[in-house]
């Protein structure tokens, strides 16, 4: 696919932005940038630990971003956050990974830190 027209946007690591702009716990941070989330994650760096609940999303984006469900799965478990999948009848625990769990369907999950 050929674009016609683009745009140039500045990025930020988050880790840069909290060290200037942030001072304590943040409760609640939604990412939802098209398949490129766990970059996003990545770039939290050590100010990971001062994020109580990540929500983020799993769906077809991130094949043409080349990231599965597991590299999530690894980051979060990593960081000490347990994981929930959100369903119409509330969120429900990930105990464990599963390959079942790479589906590219809409997915919403809630990622929850254990030590805050």
């Amino acid at each position: 696919m050929k674009f016609e027209k683009t745009q140039e946007v500045k990025t930020i690591k988050m880790l840069d932005y909290f060290k200037e702009n942030i001072k304590d716990i943040v409760d609640f941070c939604k990412i939802d940038i098209e398949g490129n989330e766990l970059n996003c994650l990545n770039g939290f760096e050590e100010s990971i630990k001062n994020f109580r609940y990540i929500q983020f999303e799993f769906n077809a984006c991130n094949i043409s971003s080349r990231t599965f469900f597991q590299d999530f799965w690894y980051f979060f478990k990593k960081n000490n956050f347990k994981i929930y999948r959100l369903t119409p009848s509330g969120p429900l625990e990930l105990d464990r990974y599963s390959e079942e769990d790479e589906f590219f369907g809409m997915n919403n999950f809630i990622a929850e830190n254990l030590n805050l």
